[in-house]
């Protein structure tokens, strides 16, 4: 038998040639080649407990953070309410995440990244927006890191985390130049609206900031895709209330974007979150410039949601909370920030959104609201499509 057959053909270029070498992206690359994912410290604040101290009255943090030479994907929040003297303390029912009564993040030009309440903003976007983990880690109540309340003392740990990138490398914020930062402002809420109980000498209450980002090689400066383009959360109230066994539509404030996800949450008049007025056998609408889009039973929703943000029987849907997810393009669940935004709704300042019960539940305290946390992306220039981390 011919040995070319074995040896490969010098003049056709048969297998037995030398093969060119690819261990390495040509230059620049993709965007996540070159940037490695990095943490440093943000700030760390303290406020003072004892009697009367300033844990028991409302707070502003404003804290300055610190610049990295890269862009900011997260800021991981760390609350440690040291050990005082209680009488049965506990969590009350929105609880550790309302120690922040409203948390703001804004980029270096003042631009809303995220607004709205601290269950809102530390508990429901990281839960169900994809940009904190997988399958339901973004409930921080079920990391090793968290410490429910000693009742005689008092003192928990919570950690949570303030959302930025939407995708990889998507939707990330320079903080490259000191004098142009983003800014956090974090108001707290009294420590007897977090705890119960008779919170005699409360201790101190610590926030730590650290901040992941993308270390960038100077020898290699790449920019990530679409630079400037932001996913904003934004917590808007629906125009009308819910009252018991209804039917009636809610209609959600204007928009405008490409949103990712939509949570919405129903508080009846005492203002706790109610599951009553989604329990049952009523049908929840969502509607689309008064075209429906989904439209399932209160059970479907449930399972729905179960499935594709992976609830447990230990790590279930918020009472109350129901929630639609557009980042699903690649799967039938959500899968973080592994997605390519191909199924994102696009939507305009004319769009209009409503809810509808068919009917709402027997729900007690009546009338509820209904309060929206809206996802939407709003990129510079074109929005990137595709898995644009290995474009």
């Amino acid at each position: 038998m011919p040995t070319a057959l074995f040896a490969g053909n010098p003049t056709t270029g048969a297998s037995g040639r030398p093969q060119p070498q690819t261990a390495d992206y040509a230059s620049p690359g993709p965007f996540v080649a070159h940037a490695r994912p990095a943490s440093r410290p943000g700030y760390q604040n303290t406020i003072a407990g004892g009697a009367g101290g300033a844990v028991t009255q409302a707070q502003v943090i404003t804290q300055a953070l610190a610049s990295a030479p890269g862009y900011l994907r997260r800021l991981d929040l760390t609350w440690a309410l040291a050990g005082g003297t209680t009488t049965t303390a506990a969590f009350t029912a929105d609880a550790p995440y309302n120690l922040a009564a409203f948390l703001t993040l804004k980029d270096a030009w003042g631009t809303p990244v995220l607004a709205g309440g601290g269950y809102e903003m530390q508990l429901l976007v990281p839960k169900f927006s994809g940009q904190l983990w997988l399958f339901n880690q973004g409930d921080v109540s079920a990391l090793p890191s968290f410490s429910s309340v000693v009742a005689g003392t008092g003192a928990f740990t919570v950690r949570s985390a303030v959302v930025i990138e939407a995708t990889k490398g998507y939707g990330v914020l320079s903080i490259g130049n000191q004098s142009v930062l983003p800014t956090l402002t974090i108001n707290t809420n009294p420590l007897a609206t977090v705890l119960s109980g008779t919170l005699t000498t409360p201790g101190a209450l610590t926030l730590i900031v650290d901040e992941p980002y993308y270390d960038i090689d100077p020898a290699m400066p790449v920019e990530p895709p679409g630079l400037g383009s932001t996913l904003q959360w934004t917590q808007v109230n629906g125009n009308q209330t819910v009252a018991a066994n209804t039917v009636n539509r809610i209609q959600l404030p204007r928009t405008g974007g490409y949103l990712t996800t939509l949570i919405a949450e129903l508080r009846d008049s005492t203002g706790a979150r109610n599951d009553t007025y989604v329990s049952g056998a009523g049908r929840l609408k969502l509607y689309i410039d008064g075209v429906p889009y989904m439209d399932e039973t209160f059970l479907e929703v449930g399972d729905r949601m179960a499935g594709q943000f992976g609830f447990t029987a230990a790590n279930l849907r918020p009472n109350g909370v129901f929630a639609y997810t557009f980042k699903d393009s690649l799967s039938q669940v959500s899968l973080g920030l592994f997605d390519s935004l191909q199924t994102v709704l696009l939507t305009n300042p004319g769009t209009l959104l409503e809810l509808e019960g068919v009917p709402w539940g027997n729900g007690t305290n009546s009338p509820a609201t209904v309060t929206a946390v809206i996802g939407q992306l709003v990129p510079t220039g074109p929005l990137q499509q595709g898995l644009i981390e290995a474009a």
